[in-house]
């Protein structure tokens, strides 16, 4: 029989704990988008967005932050920045394909993206 120390108790507790908060946070719904939500803007970006892509949802390309952009593989600052410059231009994205308008978006990266990343719902006039 296996007996563990105080302190392999405590770490397996904490690893319990993490793999639970995980699993509650994935099951999550997405929140609504809402006025606050106006494409083009990055201050706009829910802050919930990057836990929840963290925890398995896609992320909203029209409501992310540069931080949230940031944690797509194959973006980083000056990518997040170039997609929030085109975003405020257009008025938002409204579809992954405008990204290839983007210098430095190719075929492949976009692709990648299309699993994990999406364009949500454009504001209205």
């Amino acid at each position: 029989m296996t007996h563990f120390t105080s302190r392999q108790q405590w770490g397996l507790l904490l690893i319990l704990g993490a793999i639970l908060i995980l699993q509650a946070v994935r099951h999550l719904p997405l929140p609504d988008p809402g006025p606050e939500s106006l494409p083009g803007r990055a201050e706009a970006a829910s802050p919930g967005q990057g836990a929840l892509f963290l925890a398995g949802h896609p992320l909203d390309l029209n409501r992310a932050n540069l931080d949230e952009l940031t944690l797509l593989p194959g973006i980083g600052p000056k990518r997040a920045a170039a997609i929030i410059r085109y975003r405020a231009q257009k008025k938002g994205l409204g579809s992954l394909d405008e990204l290839g308008e983007i210098p430095g978006f190719g075929p492949k990266l976009i692709e990648r993206l299309r699993r994990i990343a999406f364009c949500g719902p454009l504001a209205g006039p």
